[in-house]
Formats: structure tokens, C-alpha cells, sequence
């Protein structure tokens, strides 16, 4: 073929060629500025005109965004406040580490050398612990530092969350999931490592988790260090740079890809589910990955201290995250607060119901420290039986004083209903927040309609005396008493603390300190009449 021919050809092949290049270009600058129209943040983003940027850099920032499971990535970045165009380019560069593809963290991915001349290397080892004689087994283990996490529920429609369900802890080796909701009692060795001021334990936001067991749980955690308190330390030039030094900014995704380039799966109908309930394995592995990369992260950003040897003061990053836990846990009882029953609350509340119960100041100073509900109208039965029945009482020895000594609810029954109110510790020392058997039904409702029947019968004792009891006085006895007891939950909240114990009065019948019934007296229930 002629050279001639050769150049028509050219010229015929490439006329349509510009033309589609004119035609794309065309395309994409209404692109450009229709989204300028409607969104002038995401213009900003898209505009790349820089010719001082890298090609590929260039490439990368217009098209990263193009996968489906970049989509909501790049929505967070372009939910971002604008900035100006000169800004345009270094917003893309900037921005380039939170959108890119990224491979997904797994535990699994990552290996530990074993000891031994063989060089062995292996993935840690993920453990479901459900009962507490495994977890007291499990924890000890642990050595070093320890990544921590927790989960619990919550419903998006009510905005409610329920109790901590599930604590995961740790090492190098091990991680432990331990789910504490499927548990009659909380793990003494697991309570005894977060209250250790020996241990590390480490985590993202590790402040939030600390106030919500010290409200659910009333367990004082100690030496937690907070992940972006260190990264503060360590980075501070690139967390300002990236808009992510100050408290908020940041979340635990953000900071796995920034120092590890990795993408934290968190999905909603995993993260926001029930976890009290069965979990499935995409619970498990969500889990393990939380505790798991918070330890892997720890020792990077630890690391990267030492290169730029800058000093990461533990101690004061642990008291920083305890005195943020005092504020969380604040939060935390009065968003149990607001899950209250609002007609509930309204009765508890109301001055003009009487409710009566046997140490019913505890009950009240305890709804005060962990619902923000102020009782009114309480009445203690046993004011009431010191008011109508006094010479009884001193006579059978349970009661010299307003003090409670010697008495029981389930003495009262045997004195006044003949009763024998059934207190088996298997149910009275069981767990209450989870989902609760017959035994626990009938020991509750026994309990209150007991309360009840008592008042009844005292009140005939007081009218056959001609005694007028004076139920105003006696609630707001039981209102001082009430704050008093919240003052004990509340320390018992701040530290280790024992309950104190009723003092036995000498002469008390053997009979009734044993724990016998009297002869004549019949097993009590609700659902029995006298």
C-alpha cells in the first residue's frame, strides 16, 4: 500500500476517533458541572486540574471511587465541609487514604512466631466462652498487653441499648469472645483483669465501654489506654493535617486504614443487631476483629513512637480515659433513664400511691442511681409493724430499734401470715436481665403480693388497736433512708465495696435464725388465701 493511501486511511480512522474524544470530554464537563449545581462539595472533590499532581495519583483520585463497595466511602467523603477550589487538588491527595480500595482486616491474616528453633508461625486463636467456669479458665492466659472491646444491643427505632452481652479480650495468641449475657454470674478472673492497674488493656473510644460497665455492671475498670490518644502523641502533624486530632473526628475504621491500610468491615445488620441473643459466625468474626486489631494497631502506633522517640506516657493516657468514663457513665444512666416506662415511672413517682415493700429504701435508692427515678409515697413494712405491733416484735426478738434486725420478709410472713415464703438463692442470686424462667416469675411475684398482704393484715392489727398509722411520715423516712442507699451504690460504683451486713440480735429465737419455720405455718403464695 502507497504511503498516500496509507495517510487517507489514518485520516479516515482518526477523524471519529476525535470526534468520540471531543464527544467524552463534552460529557464529562456537564458532569462536572451539574454536580457543581448540586453539590459543590463533590465538585471540589472530582475537580482534579493540578498539573503539579502525579498521573497516576491523577488516575487514581478520579476513578477510585467507581466499585460498588467504595459507594459509601466516597459519600463520606463527599458529605465533608467544602473548602475553596484553590484547596481542590490537596482535598483529592488528602483525602486518597480514606477512599481508596483497601483489603479487609482479619485476625487470620495476621501470624505470631512460636517459640522454638523451627521457626513455626500461626494465626491466633478465636474462643466463644459462654459459662463462667470458661472464661476464669481462658483469662489467666492472656499475657501483655490487651486489645479490648465490647458489644451490646440496640434498637435503632426506640434509640434504646440494652446491657453490655458481650466482652472480647486479647493477646498475641488468643482471643476470648465472652458472651456475659448467656452467664448466671460475671467472670471473677475477667472482673479482676479490667480492674487491674497491672494490665494494659487497649481500644478505640475504650472510655465508652468503661462508663457503660461501670453502669451496667458496677465494675471499675483501670489502665485503659484510649488508640487515639496515643496516635495524638505520635502523629499529631498527620491526624491535623487529615482533619482528625480533635475528639469526634475520628472512628475505628478511619484509623485501621490511615496506620494499618486496611478496610474494618463494620456492617449494620452485624454491628446494631441483638447480641444478646445467639450470635451467628459473622458476629464472632466481627468481634474478634474489633479486639483483635485494636491490639495490632497498639503496637503500631507504639512503634512508631519509638522511631521518633517520642514518649507515650501510659499512666496519664489512663487517667485521661478514666475520668472520660465518669462523663460516659453519666451518659449511659440516663440513657437507661430514658428507657424507663414512662407510666412506670409516673407510679414509682406519684405521692399519692402508696407503695410498701420490706427494705423498700434500697429498692428506691437504686432506682436512683441507676434510673434517675425518684420515688414518692414509699413506705417501709416494717415501720408500719414497729407502729402498730411494737411489743410483738421486741417479744420474738427480731426488732429493738427502726433498724431491721433479725428481720426478713420471709420472718414477717411466718409471724403475721403463717406463711413460708420460699427464698431459694438459686433464683434470688440469679441473673434478672436475661430472659427469665417460671422459678423467677413466681419468686418475684411472691415477693411483692406478699409485701402487700402483709400491709392488709397489719392494718387490721391497727384497726382492732385503734391505731392510726401515719403514712406521710413513714414515706418521707423512707425518702432520707433512699438517699442514703444511693450514696452507697454510688461508691459501691467508684470502687470495691461490701454491702453491710444486717447485725443479729442475741436471744433471737433458734427456730427463726435457722431458718425454720414455725410449726404451724404453710408455704406462702400469691395464689393461695389465708
Amino acid at each position: 500500500m502507497s504511503s498516500k493511501s496509507t495517510r487517507k486511511l489514518q485520516s479516515i480512522i482518526s477523524e471519529p476517533l476525535k470526534r468520540l474524544l471531543m464527544l467524552n470530554t463534552l460529557i464529562r464537563n456537564i458532569i462536572l458541572r451539574f454536580d457543581k449545581r448540586r453539590s459543590p462539595a463533590s465538585t471540589q472533590h472530582l475537580e482534579v486540574v493540578s498539573p503539579t499532581m502525579p498521573k497516576d495519583q491523577l488516575g487514581k483520585a478520579v476513578s477510585f471511587a467507581s466499585p460498588r463497595n467504595q459507594r459509601n466511602n466516597l459519600q463520606a467523603a463527599r458529605s465533608q465541609k467544602p473548602v475553596s477550589r484553590a484547596q481542590s487538588t490537596s482535598l483529592v491527595v488528602d483525602r486518597y487514604w480514606l477512599t481508596k480500595p483497601l483489603p479487609f482486616y482479619s485476625y487470620r491474616d495476621v501470624t505470631y512466631a512460636v517459640e522454638g528453633p523451627d521457626k513455626i508461625t500461626r494465626t491466633p486463636q478465636r474462643v466463644y466462652i459462654v459459662t463462667e467456669e470458661e472464661a476464669n479458665e481462658w483469662v489467666p492466659k492472656l499475657r501483655g498487653v490487651i486489645g479490648f472491646d465490647m458489644e451490646w444491643p440496640y434498637n435503632a427505632v426506640t434509640d434504646v441499648s440494652g446491657k453490655t452481652s458481650m466482652i472480647q479480650v486479647s493477646d498475641e495468641h488468643t482471643i476470648l469472645l465472652i458472651h456475659i449475657s448467656r452467664m448466671e454470674t460475671f467472670p471473677t478472673k475477667l472482673k479482676e483483669l479490667i480492674e487491674s492497674p497491672n494490665i494494659v488493656k487497649t481500644g478505640f473510644w475504650i472510655a465508652n465501654d468503661c462508663g457503660k460497665l461501670i453502669a451496667d455492671l458496677a465494675i471499675s475498670p483501670k489502665m485503659c489506654i484510649e488508640l487515639h490518644g496515643i496516635a495524638k502523641k505520635v502523629d499529631q502533624a498527620k491526624l491535623e493535617k487529615f482533619g482528625l486530632f480533635d475528639n469526634g473526628t475520628m472512628n475505628f475504621a478511619k484509623m485501621i486504614r490511615l496506620y494499618l491500610e486496611k478496610e474494618l468491615a463494620k456492617p449494620n445488620e452485624v454491628r446494631i443487631s441483638d447480641w444478646s441473643e445467639d450470635l451467628t459466625e459473622e458476629h464472632l468474626e466481627y468481634a474478634a476483629n474489633d479486639a483483635h486489631a485494636g491490639l495490632v494497631l497498639y503496637k503500631a502506633l507504639i512503634e512508631l513512637g519509638k522511631e521518633r522517640q517520642i514518649n507515650v506516657d501510659l499512666v496519664d493516657l489512663a487517667g485521661k480515659a478514666t475520668n472520660d468514663a465518669d462523663v460516659r457513665e453519666a451518659h449511659w444512666r440516663r440513657a437507661m433513664a430514658k428507657a424507663f416506662p414512662t407510666a412506670l415511672k409516673e407510679l414509682i413517682e406519684s405521692p399519692e400511691i402508696t407503695k410498701i415493700g420490706f427494705w423498700i429504701a434500697n429498692d428506691c435508692g437504686k432506682l436512683m442511681h441507676d434510673f434517675d427515678v425518684t420515688p414518692q409515697g414509699c413506705v417501709e413494712l416494717v415501720d408500719v409493724a414497729r407502729q402498730v405491733d411494737l411489743a410483738s416484735l421486741q417479744q420474738q426478738g427480731l426488732c429493738y430499734s427502726r433498724e431491721r434486725h433479725g428481720l426478713r420478709l420471709s420472718s414477717m410472713a411466718r409471724m403475721y401470715l403463717k406463711r413460708e415464703l420460699a427464698k431459694d438463692d438459686d433464683v434470688r442470686k440469679s441473673d434478672w436481665s436475661r430472659a427469665l424462667s417460671e422459678e423467677q416469675l413466681e419468686y418475684a411475684a411472691n415477693d411483692a403480693h406478699c409485701g402487700l398482704t402483709l400491709l392488709k393484715e397489719l392494718l387490721s392489727i391497727a384497726e382492732s388497736k385503734g391505731i392510726e398509722i401515719d403514712f406521710v411520715s413513714l414515706a418521707a423516712e423512707a425518702s432520707k433512708e433512699a438517699v442514703q442507699r444511693k450514696a452507697v451504690y454510688e461508691r459501691e460504683a467508684a470502687g470495691p465495696s461490701s454491702r453491710p451486713r444486717i447485725v443479729q440480735i442475741e436471744g433471737l429465737p433458734s427456730r427463726l435464725k435457722e431458718g425454720e419455720p414455725p410449726e404451724e405455718a404453710h408455704r406462702f403464695t400469691g395464689t393461695r388465701g389465708f
